[in-house]
């Protein structure tokens, strides 16, 4: 749970998903699983980052409406 905005990572376009530090726990699971795959169609996960309260998940950035 949480809010993704698109901006920039180490030079990439990205998505990054605000996570309250709870949520990143178990985020932190699922990118550790996922990071080193690379298949077209798994969304690449490039890091995650804490400050304080919050946590930032940049992941690929996907256009083109929703998974419907």
């Amino acid at each position: 749970e949480g809010t993704v905005h698109s901006g920039t990572w180490q030079d990439r376009i990205a998505a990054i998903k605000v996570l309250t530090n709870h949520y990143a726990r178990r985020a932190e699971n699922e990118a550790k699983l996922v990071m080193n795959l690379n298949h077209p169609n798994i969304i690449k996960y490039y890091g995650l980052e804490y400050e304080q309260k919050s946590a930032y998940l940049s992941m690929e950035l996907i256009t083109g409406g929703n998974l419907y």
